[in-house]
């Protein structure tokens, strides 16, 4: 008799890109900016259809600050966008190890609210530290402290991805125990684009790339296609004004 075996999770890495439910998907993701919570019925309702309507657009996933977390999770497990919750780590958290300690065990009661929630994907630690910094107290201390967080998330919740958001300046934080490489991208003409796009490549190897655009501009539709053209597995990006 065949047995079903059920996979790990319904949102997963599978090479270079994501599978959600054993199908590859193109994670093309924003932010939901301005919201308040906690949420009433009517706010509820109204949040639902706005994730709805983002759905229709083509919208794939979701990212999601880590206060907002617990109140959209179930919505958008209700209009089937995977999320992933960025996780706000201090400066002095990464650098001092009392203070690491002190957010290793924060971001345990954090997840708890979170772990086994179906609208999750995963976690991106967000991790504050200038480049200055990180030359003063050396690169290996903050990669260090930054695969201890890694680590404890994996205890809290196996099951959930996880990435370090990285900028153009601490690429070399970048660490093999991430699941996929999440980076911001500054504002480059197509040629740099793909030519930063490959160094970011270089740096995931055989893991799913997402990039992260700021501010909408006129040029981002453009660049979107560029990033995807030039093999990422999920970007971020703000809607364009009309």
């Amino acid at each position: 008799m065949a047995i079903e075996v059920e996979p790990k999770h319904p949102f997963a890495c599978h090479g270079k890109f994501f599978t959600r439910k054993g199908e590859k998907i193109f994670f093309k993701a924003i932010r939901l900016n301005g919201l308040k919570t906690p949420l009433n019925f009517e706010a509820k309702l109204s949040l639902l259809k706005r994730l709805d309507k983002l759905k229709a657009a083509h919208t794939t996933g979701l990212i999601l600050a880590q206060e907002h977390a617990d109140a959209v999770l179930d919505l958008a497990s209700q209009a089937g966008l995977p999320a992933l919750v960025e996780l706000e780590v201090a400066r002095d958290e990464l650098l001092n190890p009392a203070a690491m300690r002190a957010a290793i065990e924060r971001i345990g009661h954090l997840l708890a609210l979170f772990t086994g929630r179906a609208g999750l994907a995963g976690y991106i630690i967000k991790g504050s530290v200038e480049q200055d910094a990180i030359r003063a107290h050396g690169l290996e201390r903050v990669r260090r402290s930054l695969a201890r967080l890694i680590a404890r998330i994996r205890e809290c919740d196996e099951r959930a991805l996880v990435a370090v958001r990285h900028r153009a300046d601490t690429r070399a934080l970048a660490l093999l125990d991430e699941d996929f490489i999440y980076a911001d991208v500054p504002p480059l003409d197509p040629v740099e684009l793909r030519e930063y796009l490959l160094t970011l490549h270089n740096i995931a190897e055989a893991r799913p790339l997402v990039v992260e655009f700021g501010n909408a501009s006129p040029g981002q539709d453009e660049a979107v296609e560029v990033a995807f053209g030039s093999g990422a597995a999920g970007v971020v990006a703000q809607p364009v004004p009309a």
